[in-house]
C-alpha cells in the first residue's frame, strides 16, 4: 500500500482532498513524455464490495497509482474505520477540473466508452465547453477483438495525453491495467461520457455538496434501487472490521 494511504475492506484510497487529488492529476500530465502511464480509478462503494469477492480486482485496483473516493459511502467507511478521507473526489468533477485547469495550456484526450455516438457526442461538447482541449479521437464500448485491436492502434498512432475510460467496472479498470498504452494518464470514469454527452443530467448542485447526488440518482432511475442497497452491507462491513458494530 502507498504510504499515507487508508486501507477501506483491502482497497487503498488516497486520503487527500479533491483539490490535492486535481494537482496529483496534473502532475501526471505535466511530466516527460516517456513516463510510463499513470493510471487513476475512482472507486464507490459497490465497486469496493465487488472487490471484497473478487481478488484479482483487489489488485487491479490497487495497482492503481490515484485511487480516489467517489461516493460518500467510501468516507463514511473511513470514519468507521477511524481513518479520515478529506472528502469526496467525483470522477465527473475531477475529468471537468482537469479540463478547466489545462484548457490553456492545451491537452489532448481520447474518449472510449458508453453507447454508439455517445462519446462523439461528449468529445464535441468538451471542446465546445473547454477551448483549448482536443479530442484526438473516440470509440464506444461495444467492441469485440478485432475492433478493440484496431482501437489499441488508433489510440498509439494520435498519442492523446489523457486516456478516458468508460466501460463499467470492472471492465474499465481491468482494460487499463491489461493495456500499458503510451499516455500520460489514463482514467477509469463510469458514466462520464453520458453526463458530458448532455445524454443524463446530474443532481443540482445542492444535493451534491451535500453528498446527495446517489438519492437523486435514485428517484431518477429507479432501476438503481438493487445496487443501493449494497451500501449499508459495505458500511456494516466496514464497521465490523473495526469493531463498531
Amino acid at each position: 500500500m502507498r504510504e499515507g494511504n487508508i486501507n477501506i475492506l483491502g482497497v487503498h484510497f488516497s486520503p487527500l482532498s479533491f483539490d490535492d487529488n486535481l494537482k496529483q492529476c496534473l502532475t501526471f500530465l505535466d511530466r516527460d513524455e516517456d513516463c510510463a502511464c499513470a493510471s487513476v480509478f475512482t472507486p464507490n462503494p459497490e465497486m469496493v464490495e465487488y472487490a471484497v469477492k473478487d481478488a484479482a480486482y483487489m489488485q487491479t485496483l490497487n495497482s492503481a497509482d490515484l485511487c480516489v473516493a467517489d461516493g460518500v459511502g467510501i468516507t463514511i467507511a473511513a470514519k468507521l474505520t477511524a481513518k479520515k478521507i478529506a472528502g469526496r473526489t467525483p470522477g465527473i468533477d475531477l475529468v471537468t477540473q482537469i479540463f478547466e485547469k489545462k484548457r490553456a495550456a492545451g491537452l489532448t484526450c481520447y474518449f472510449l466508452g458508453a453507447a454508439p455516438g455517445v462519446a462523439e457526442k461528449a468529445a464535441a461538447a468538451v471542446m465546445e465547453k473547454y477551448r483549448g482541449i482536443e479530442v484526438v479521437g473516440t470509440a464506444d464500448g461495444y467492441f469485440d477483438l478485432n475492433s478493440e485491436t484496431r482501437i489499441i492502434a488508433d489510440i498509439i498512432e494520435k498519442k492523446p495525453q489523457m486516456l478516458l475510460v468508460g466501460l463499467g467496472f470492472p471492465k474499465q479498470e481491468i482494460w487499463i491495467q491489461n493495456n500499458n498504452l503510451p499516455v500520460k494518464m489514463a482514467v477509469a470514469v463510469g458514466g462520464t461520457f453520458d453526463v458530458l454527452s448532455g445524454n443524463v443530467k446530474r443532481a443540482p448542485i445542492l444535493l451534491r455538496k451535500l453528498g446527495l447526488e446517489w438519492f437523486y440518482r435514485l428517484l431518477t432511475q429507479p432501476r438503481r434501487l438493487k445496487r443501493m442497497l449494497k451500501l449499508p452491507m459495505f458500511l456494516v462491513r466496514a464497521g465490523l472490521r473495526r469493531g463498531l458494530v
